[in-house]
């Protein structure tokens, strides 16, 4: 993890974290941020949010990337038993069919017609 030096701001470092996360993760504009520092205490315009996003959003973005937990090298897909039970089964009423000729076939479309 990339350590974020925040020597000569004005800002202390909290403010500049929450500042990045705010404007990063939501959908809110640098004005909307502004309006929120200030009701917080601090007073800062909405360009030195921008600067603040520009220089600290990708470093916050790469450790945030490193914290989250590594992906295995497959992935399941909610392990659905009628999907995953599904190829066998048709493979083996085929097989146990035997469709070897018309009246065996017709015979088969007979039997599983109602299912």
């Amino acid at each position: 993890m990339q350590t974020i030096s925040y020597a000569r701001h004005r800002f202390r470092p909290d403010v500049i974290r929450d500042t990045v996360g705010l404007y990063c993760a939501s959908t809110l504009s640098y004005r909307d941020v502004e309006d929120l520092l200030r009701s917080g205490g601090w007073r800062s315009g909405n360009e030195t949010i921008r600067r603040m996003v520009l220089k600290f959003g990708p470093v916050v973005a790469r450790n945030l990337r490193r914290r989250r937990p590594v992906r295995q090298g497959q992935w399941h897909i909610a392990n659905n038993r009628a999907e995953n039970s599904h190829p066998a089964s048709a493979a083996k009423r085929a097989q146990d069919a035997g469709l070897k000729s018309a009246a065996a076939a017709r015979r088969f479309v007979a039997v599983y017609a109602a299912v």
